[in-house]
């Protein structure tokens, strides 16, 4: 039995501990970590690993800025909309209780930006500042782009009083940086700056070449942008503008092709050759639907840019001849359409998220119950087990308490003999089969107290007992059973030896000398119900009625 119950218990421990190791999943911090090393390179992988993590509310402390600082800068990285971030403002509070001056530094970016797509661009102003001014010394290097931010925040967006501010802070700018791609791309701004407002040409056409001087130090490839964006500055020599749109083309034809050759339409149309330009926008609209197939999208600027020249064109060559319904629309239009689309897409998701979540915490609470169920079914298990054990314990302890108040009244019987009056032959038999059947054995296997005392009484049960009595077999007991119950056991061989068996014939024996069941479980070792169904045997083969008891056949066989 304590076999079984170790081999239970074992195989519960295995099946919780291949439970837990199933249901273990990657910590937050481990998939945080995860997420930061790919942040990089690999944005949309850091966005799957947060993914991972269901319920980022249940975060604190350093996870949960960790968690919405890398989710912010994931979606940013990817060209995705974060607009509805706003624990962003989490992770700066954490970040700056912390000092953690780099991190907050890429907070309050992600922050700037996120208020410039909410277009609270006094927030967005504040917050690229802050982020000027906790950036680290031995980070300055990222000062000139937090500049560049604030000149496009107010460049970007056409406002007649926002370019002042855009031209402030390049003035800025310029004063602290010496790197000559940073200052090219200032006099640019500054150049286009001007170019929006329209109220001076002559300062855009300065900053023009200002920033020409230094692109014609920057590596071939880097010079294209500024070429082509260049030669459509308002007040340029229409000659040098028609040099720098062929420049860039010559560098990259295949991305300033459309651009260039559009741009050269407008300044041809400005020098009075309208057919020049006629010719420039066939060319423009053939490199454009190219450009289509290539990106697979549309691009609202280049396609609005194409029917404005070629009804202007239009208008040159015939003023009757206008054909175009086409919306004029501008870079600004065009990217707040852009931000709209990443903004809407974004609430998608978010709702998307929200769903995943539900269908989460169900997922768990239907894991959780079957969790409980199986620890349910293994505490009614380890319950009915421990039952059947304490049981057993108990049947055992119960019957070997009977059997030691049968050995006792057994030897009790045997030492009724005294000095004055000699042992009745019961009693003489009863001590003789207890030598025979070992018990003194059985009794020293339990070394107990009471055991020992019991062991003393078997040994010696009466005084004039002789001590070197040799342990008899059942051939020996059967004379003495003759002796002493009036020829018992050959009167019951004679008349019913060939249909009872031995053990049969032994049971009748002891039932003869006034042993009870347990009396006679004690001394043969035979188990109770054997001897019942032994017991039933004998009156089966002695056709004993229900009624007639085993002890008046025996009394008959006695009497005979």
């Amino acid at each position: 039995m304590n076999r079984y119950v170790s081999a239970i218990t074992g195989y519960i421990l295995l099946f919780f501990v291949l439970l837990s190791g199933a249901c273990t999943a990657p910590s937050d911090r481990d998939l945080l970590d995860r997420a930061e090393s790919c942040l990089r390179k690999n944005p949309d992988s850091t966005l799957l690993l947060l993914k991972q993590i269901r319920f980022p509310e249940r975060l604190t402390g350093k996870e949960l800025a960790d968690y919405w600082y890398l989710h912010a800068t994931g979606r940013r990285n990817t060209d995705r909309s974060y607009v509805t971030d706003s624990l962003l403002q989490v992770s700066i509070d954490y970040y700056a209780a912390v000092h953690d001056s780099a991190r907050l530094r890429d907070c309050y970016r992600l922050e700037a930006q996120r208020q410039e797509w909410l277009k609270q661009f006094d927030r967005a102003d504040a917050f690229y500042r802050r982020a000027i001014e906790v950036c680290p010394h031995d980070q300055q290097n990222h000062i000139p782009a937090l500049y560049s931010k604030l000149i496009l925040l107010y460049n970007d967006h056409i406002n007649p009083k926002n370019y002042p501010l855009a031209r402030q802070y390049a003035h800025k700018l310029l004063s602290i940086t010496t790197d000559p791609e940073w200052r090219a791309d200032t006099y640019y701004e500054l150049a286009a700056s001007y170019n929006f407002e329209g109220l001076h040409p002559d300062s855009a056409v300065y900053y023009t070449y200002k920033c020409l001087e230094l692109v014609y130090q920057m590596p071939l490839q880097q010079r294209p942008f500024y070429l082509s964006n260049c030669a459509n500055m308002i007040g340029l020599d229409a000659h040098e503008a028609l040099r720098l749109s062929d420049e860039a083309i010559a560098i990259n034809p295949e991305r300033y092709l459309f651009s260039s050759t559009s741009t050269k339409g407008y300044i041809y149309l400005a020098m009075g050759k309208p057919d020049s330009a006629l010719l420039c926008y066939q060319r423009a609209a053939e490199a454009y639907k190219k450009e289509v197939i290539r990106i697979k999208e549309d691009y609202p600027t280049a396609h609005n840019s194409l029917s404005t020249l070629y009804a202007a064109t239009s208008y040159a060559l015939s003023p009757k001849d206008i054909r175009t319904k086409e919306f004029i629309y501008n870079d600004s239009i065009n990217t707040a359409s852009f931000r709209q689309r990443l903004i809407n897409s974004e609430h998608v998701q978010n709702q998307q998220v929200l769903l995943e979540k539900q269908y989460t915490l169900n997922l768990h609470q239907q894991q959780l119950k079957l969790l409980l169920t199986g620890i349910l079914c293994a505490v009614i298990l380890a319950g009915g087990i421990l039952y059947l054990y304490i049981r057993n314990r108990r049947q055992r302890w119960v019957a070997s308490e009977e059997k030691a108040e049968a050995l006792e009244h057994l030897l009790n019987e045997a030492r009724k003999n005294t000095a004055e009056e000699p042992a009745a032959d019961g009693a003489f038999f009863r001590r003789i089969l207890l030598k025979q059947l070992g018990l003194i054995r059985l009794l020293a296997s339990s070394p107990t107290s009471a055991n020992q005392e019991l062991l003393r009484q078997i040994a010696n049960p009466g005084e004039g007992t002789e001590k070197g009595n040799r342990l008899l077999t059942w051939e020996e007991l059967y004379p003495i059973i003759d002796a002493s119950y009036n020829g018992f056991y050959t009167k019951l061989t004679n008349r019913y030896g060939e249909l009872l068996n031995e053990k049969e014939i032994q049971l009748c024996c002891l039932l003869c000398a006034g042993f009870t069941t347990k009396e006679i479980n004690v001394v043969t070792g035979q188990s109770i119900s054997t001897i019942y169904h032994r017991k039933i045997d004998i009156r089966r083969k002695m056709d004993l009625d229900e009624t007639k008891g085993l002890a008046d056949f025996i009394q008959s066989v006695y009497s005979a």
